[in-house]
């Protein structure tokens, strides 16, 4: 569900303690996501963000699993907030953003993900700028030019974003298995 660049920075032979910021951590990708890298040996700190208030929810829920990982949560829609939830992390992860719904068009998506994407990068070139960023927000061929322009403006190394398509590569897989079975 990484990237090969996200999973190396996951690995148990580069370093066994890593801090990531996981930024919409209450959606339906940001909560499983949270909980796999709660349940990852390699990860000793996971932030969950989001502008949703059960946000502390979502993090208390996650600390509850016994692991070595400890969990924050934070939630407010400032870049104070924002900041604070990246301070620190190795690797950040960004599945924040609207889902598309019926009738949305790429554009529409894309309008609305983009204001997200950019004060979200906005605040981990700032507080994180070392941490690899993975961009899981769509459309992600349009949301990661948005976050290395950002980058490039801050004067913050952009190699290290990353747009994160799993998801969508095991959801065609599926849809190509239906219509041959």
């Amino acid at each position: 569900m990484l990237s090969r660049a996200t999973a190396r920075a996951l690995s148990t032979t580069t370093q066994v303690n890593k801090n990531v910021a996981v930024l919409g951590a209450a959606g339906g990708i940001g909560q499983p996501l949270a909980l796999l890298l709660k349940c990852n040996n390699s990860v000793t700190n996971v932030a969950c963000f989001d502008v949703n208030p059960v946000t502390p929810g979502v993090a208390a829920d996650l600390s509850h699993i016994d692991t070595k990982s400890r969990v924050t949560g934070f939630v407010g829609a400032d870049s104070a907030t924002m900041e604070e939830a990246v301070k620190g992390a190795d690797v950040v992860l960004i599945p924040a953003g609207v889902p598309r719904k019926p009738g949305m068009t790429r554009d529409d998506l894309f309008n609305t993900n983009a204001t997200i994407v950019a004060q979200l990068t906005a605040a981990c070139a700032k507080a994180a700028p070392n941490a690899v960023v993975g961009i899981i927000c769509n459309p992600v061929n349009s949301t990661v030019p948005i976050a290395t322009e950002i980058y490039k403006q801050l004067g913050v190394d952009a190699s290290r974003i990353y747009g994160v398509t799993t998801l969508d590569i095991v959801r065609a897989n599926e849809f190509v298995s239906v219509l041959g079975s």
